[in-house]
């Protein structure tokens, strides 16, 4: 499964993307809370600051041509495959619904319940990241034609405060209001890339500033973008993001090697698309697997770590069975 890793620029954000989408999978394994706690600050938001760093100013035609439809696609495929997963796990087990699932997608929710006794309802899991980002590129291609950026910084708080707000009362369809929140981490990485803040002495000094609120949401707030839930009133929560940004940023770039531990997390960030689509599947059918009944019997750390361990490789070994499927790659997930 090794892959040559180039040394080039888009190859740390690849790998940092590897590390995001691994701690995505850790993160729904049910991990310790301190390391659940500490992961939700930057696995999901760290994939709309690097899509924010890379936006190139496009006419909404080009975004819905190029940006939009490269998302639906997959996004409609994995909806198909899950679907056709839980009639099956419906008509063998008797627990999911077919209305449930139909709901759960549409409406792009993330979370879902397994009380005692099995009763399991499906959720959209990942696959609600993709309906917030294809919403996120279409506000981007009208947010960019305004100039001044203290206006764009207002109307992008606006539309948080929106998302948090009505979160409370009522759930619009397609992740729509966890896009709106989403798209405050899509700017702060639009904004690192237009000021060079990777590169120049000012990116260094606001990247203290960006500790230090890191620090304190650790301690005091907590992020969830599908639920709007942003408990330092969003602004801190968006600078502790980009303090693991600058952060992953530096350790890549100083210490990556040709060594298979970068090159598979190279692999795995180049192919995140795929990988998310695997988890948001894996996601509905792991409770169901002989192996995790088996560890279920045990407590403590041991069934934790198994059941991390386990995601973790079918994850990376599914996404690596798609890789090699050259219809899948070009024609759904549009990877050459």
């Amino acid at each position: 499964m090794g892959v040559q890793m180039q040394k080039t620029r888009d190859s740390i954000f690849d790998i940092m993307k590897g590390i995001a989408i691994i701690s995505v999978v850790v993160i729904h394994s049910c991990p310790p809370w301190q390391l659940y706690h500490l992961l939700s600050f930057f696995h999901v938001p760290l994939f709309f600051v690097i899509s924010g760093y890379f936006s190139k100013e496009k006419r909404f035609s080009e975004v819905f041509l190029n940006r939009v439809t490269k998302l639906l696609i997959p996004l409609v495929f994995t909806s198909l495959v899950m679907l056709l997963v839980v009639s099956l796990l419906d008509a063998v087990c008797g627990t999911h619904s077919i209305d449930v699932a139909v709901k759960s997608l549409l409406l792009g929710t993330a979370s879902w319940t397994m009380p005692p006794g099995e009763v399991y309802i499906l959720s959209a899991g990942p696959l609600w990241f993709l309906w917030a980002l294809v919403f996120v590129s279409v506000y981007w291609s009208f947010f960019q034609r305004v100039n001044n950026e203290l206006l764009r910084g207002v109307l992008v708080l606006v539309f948080a405060m929106a998302a948090n707000l009505s979160k409370s009362y009522f759930t619009l369809p397609f992740s729509i209001q966890a896009s709106f929140g989403a798209l405050g981490f899509f700017y702060a990485g639009f904004l690192v890339k237009k000021y060079g803040l990777l590169e120049n002495v000012l990116g260094k000094k606001i990247s203290i500033v960006c500790l230090i609120a890191f620090v304190y949401c650790v301690g005091f707030s907590n992020i969830d973008v599908n639920l709007c839930a942003y408990g330092a009133l969003y602004v801190p929560e968006v600078l502790a993001v980009l303090a693991v940004f600058f952060a992953l940023h530096a350790i890549v770039t100083k210490y990556r090697t040709e060594s298979r531990l970068w090159s598979l997390l190279n692999f795995v960030g180049r192919y995140s698309l795929v990988a998310f689509c695997v988890h948001s599947i894996d996601q509905n059918i792991f409770v169901y697997w002989l192996p995790y009944k088996i560890w279920a019997s045990f407590e403590g750390d041991f069934q934790t770590n198994c059941a991390i361990l386990l995601r973790i490789m079918l994850v990376i070994f599914t996404t690596w069975l798609v890789s090699k499927n050259k219809f899948l790659c070009k024609k759904v997930f549009f990877i050459e």
